[in-house]
């Protein structure tokens, strides 16, 4: 995504992806704070920063 419109729809949207990628045991960790940091380029605020966990995948 490269840019959003600035609507609360949309920004919620982006959350959504983005608390399904953080509870996913599919997606690496890495590929996390990618999206993380994508999320904070657009200016998606209020995420947590994904941290390691003792099973996940790295």
């Amino acid at each position: 995504m490269k840019w959003s419109p600035n609507y609360p729809e949309y920004w919620g949207y982006c959350k959504h992806i983005f608390y399904a990628t953080l509870h996913s045991q599919d997606v690496t960790l890495e590929q996390k704070r990618q999206l993380h940091e994508e999320m904070e380029r657009l200016k998606v605020r209020g995420l947590p920063y994904p941290q390691s966990r003792q099973n996940e995948k790295i």
